[in-house]
């Protein structure tokens, strides 16, 4: 009786396993069938550009190839991934010798709880084509318009306010110049939205910019 349900036992493995693999053959195929046909669509002159997935290969206008794009001003917004996405830049315009506009010091290019983006506040290099804005600074649209070249991309990382806020409380240690002892974050945190008002009043007094 053993000897005959292992052979049957192998075949149905056998069976199930070829059914799987030509059910996952068939639908990379199909997914492979449906981008090309897509992406055919999105390059005859007069498609529509909004096709889902086609402008991850490329976006043509009028028949070219598009170019990368070197001027690009990004709006660094704190605890949003922001540094990450900076070292990014900053290693591709050093691959590209790209000029960079960068404070005299630290990461901020301007007081950032006072004043907004100003050329005053940058290292000013004679005849130079700024590239790459990346650095801490208030968004001031007169001024980095004025400086940046026009055809410039402006980006930024948006995330949800009450998530941001919680990794800003623990990580620019609002607890310890609120005087908030002994608690985990979470508790730090209730105790600190229980007395918010007098807590912000400390942290107004005390405050310091954010690294």
């Amino acid at each position: 009786m053993v000897y005959r349900t292992v052979p049957r036992l192998g075949l149905v493995v056998c069976v199930a396993g070829f059914i799987g693999i030509f059910t996952v053959y068939k639908l990379c195929t199909s997914i492979e069938s449906e981008f090309v046909e897509t992406y055919k669509a999105y390059k005859r002159p007069g498609s529509y550009r909004g096709i889902a997935g086609a402008d991850i290969y490329a976006d043509y206008k009028n028949g070219t190839p598009c170019r990368s794009v070197t001027d690009i001003v990004f709006l660094k917004i704190h605890k949003c991934s922001s540094t990450t996405v900076q070292n990014l830049l900053l290693r591709f315009g050093e691959k590209h010798d790209l000029t960079f506009v960068l404070p005299p010091h630290a990461n901020y290019l301007g007081d950032p709880q006072n004043t907004s983006f100003d050329r005053k506040y940058m290292i000013e290099y004679p005849d130079v084509k700024y590239n790459i804005l990346c650095h801490h600074t208030r968004f001031n649209e007169e001024n980095i318009v004025n400086l940046m070249p026009s055809d410039s991309v402006y980006i930024t990382i948006l995330r949800d306010p009450v998530t941001m806020y919680e990794s800003l409380f623990t990580y620019a240690g609002f607890a310890q110049y609120s005087k908030i002892f002994g608690g985990d974050p979470v508790t730090n945190l209730a105790q600190y939205f229980n007395r918010s008002v007098e807590y912000s009043n400390h942290l107004l007094r005390s405050a310091r910019p954010i690294s």
